[in-house]
């Protein structure tokens, strides 16, 4: 995965650092710092590479049975939204 994405309800894609500032803004308490993350975009950017790039090791942080929950909520939004598309 080169990058993670974050789609807001208006529909628009924000992708890697990004969208730690739309992000923060839906998080509850996250708006203080989504201001400086929307005033100076690259330091997101910055964060993000330095994040990314140590996903593997930061991933093993991860105790098992949350990254299982977050796995079937994953799958279960994916299957809601294939659930919902028109048919061709």
């Amino acid at each position: 995965m080169a990058s993670w994405h974050l789609v807001d309800e208006a529909g628009r894609i924000y992708s890697g650092g990004a969208a730690f500032a739309p992000l923060l803004r839906l998080i509850p308490g996250g708006a203080p710092l989504a201001v400086p993350l929307a005033a100076f975009p690259s330091v997101g950017e910055v964060a993000y590479r330095i994040v990314a790039g140590r996903r593997t090791w930061l991933g093993r942080l991860v105790p098992t049975a949350s990254a299982a929950r977050a796995r079937q909520r994953i799958e279960a939004a994916a299957n809601r939204r294939v659930s919902c598309e028109p048919d061709a």
